[in-house]
């Protein structure tokens, strides 16, 4: 569930 929230931060347009 962090990892995808730091992704999402790092990257808001890349979508998982």
């Amino acid at each position: 569930m962090i990892k995808i929230l730091l992704l999402l931060a790092i990257d808001p347009n890349n979508q998982l």
